[in-house]
């Protein structure tokens, strides 16, 4: 999926294309919903984090690692946004990019899989549940939950532990 992201980012065809696989690794480094992503304006951009304003009109911060500084950083400053993309909160704008990315690596992908990547990759790491939801912006821990997943390997090495 990123390889197909990388792609299209290097032969786009449309403003949010040129920026896409950007999009992708800020949105893997971050757990950004599809909507704080393509709104993120410079002036919510900090040294070391984001102060995002996400569902019902709630701040919070998230911490930026080395790949989301690096992925902001390299964006031009010659507009409000973050990611200078035209009719941003027009949801066709990056759905046929998606489709794209669907087709070329052969996954049923869209944005907001990448919020649920960023949560199980992070509870894989031991960052606990509580300070997951504070990061997704959830104001309930049960919530926090539906975005987590695991695997095979996962539970083997849970009931491991017992051993």
């Amino acid at each position: 999926m990123r390889e197909a992201a990388k792609a299209i980012q290097d032969a786009p065809l449309s403003p949010i294309q040129a920026c896409f696989y950007d999009i992708v690794v800020l949105a893997l480094n971050t757990g950004l919903r599809r909507s704080e992503l393509l709104n993120l304006r410079w002036r919510n951009v900090k040294d070391e984090s984001l102060e995002i304003k996400g569902k019902g009109g709630k701040f919070r911060t998230v911490p930026l690692n080395k790949a989301a500084k690096e992925v902001i950083m390299k964006q031009p400053r010659r507009a409000e946004f973050v990611f200078d993309v035209p009719n941003r909160n027009n949801a066709t704008v990056q759905h046929n990019t998606t489709k794209r990315v669907s087709r070329m690596a052969d996954v049923d992908f869209h944005l907001h899989l990448l919020r649920h990547a960023f949560s199980s990759r992070l509870l894989e790491k031991g960052v606990d549940i509580v300070t997951l939801g504070a990061i997704l912006g959830h104001s309930k821990t049960s919530i926090s939950l539906i975005y987590t997943h695991t695997d095979e390997e996962r539970k083997r090495k849970a009931v491991d532990l017992l051993l």
